[in-house]
């Protein structure tokens, strides 16, 4: 799918830029643009057919933002597919007073459940290190949701690997912070 940095940066006068998806799937962008326009563009999440708000943020903003880097602490924060394509990395963690995992992860975490939070919000249960033998009896045989955030292997090999069944309440997300391996085991928060 098209770079939104790139476009910009080929199509001037853009003064917003709208990225569309429907139950977070992202199905449009779609460029706002006028003669003369010589101004930061503005860059819209939107996820239609959920509850989730719609998230907004001038790109040169994004660039500028610095941001901090913590350990998972009560809750974990995975931001929607609109949000994740029109590339707030930075401005949602300042927006929402997040901290990242990693650069790359792009899951948040904080103390403080952020209930307008445009995205999943977990309740953190374990942080377990990622290594099979001894998680193996922890997560062997279990009906668990299962997915990963930079994380060197795929949802179909850990389901087998760890013989997880689909399902349930529970949530086994695979990831990668302090240059090492995790497991988060989360649950949906109400």
């Amino acid at each position: 799918m098209l770079d939104i940095h790139a476009a910009l940066k080929a199509l001037p006068h853009t003064k917003e830029i709208h990225v569309v998806a429907i139950k977070n799937e992202v199905k449009e962008l779609l460029f706002i643009m006028e003669k003369g326009f010589d101004q930061e563009a503005i860059i819209k999440a939107i996820n239609l057919e959920t509850n989730q708000p719609h998230f907004e943020f001038n790109a040169v903003d994004e660039i500028e933002a610095v941001v901090d880097y913590q350990e998972p602490l009560e809750y974990l924060y995975e931001p929607n597919a609109a949000v994740l394509k029109s590339g707030a990395f930075k401005s949602l963690a300042l927006r929402f007073d997040l901290s990242k995992l990693a650069k790359h992860t792009h899951l948040y975490t904080s103390s403080e459940h952020k209930k307008e939070f445009p995205g999943k919000i977990y309740v953190i249960e374990k942080v377990l290190h990622y290594h099979k033998k001894k998680l193996k009896p922890h997560i062997t045989g279990q009906k668990a949701n299962v997915k990963t955030r930079n994380f060197p292997e795929s949802v179909s090999q850990l389901k087998k690997e760890f013989k997880i069944n689909d399902g349930g309440d529970k949530f086994f997300i695979f990831t990668t912070f302090k240059e090492r391996k995790w497991v988060l085991e989360c649950k949906i928060y109400n």
